[in-house]
């Protein structure tokens, strides 16, 4: 079984006017990731 010691996830940069959105994929990986995530914005 592989492990990872970081999972780098991309995200489009909105300007939302309440805090960061993120998409549920991103949301998903946040809550079942075993590993650290790193959102890290496109562009």
């Amino acid at each position: 079984m592989l492990q990872a010691g970081l999972v780098v996830v991309g995200r489009r940069v909105h300007r939302p006017v309440l805090g960061l959105r993120i998409g549920p994929v991103t949301h998903a990986v946040r809550h079942h990731a075993a590993a650290p995530v790193a959102l890290v914005p496109n562009g």
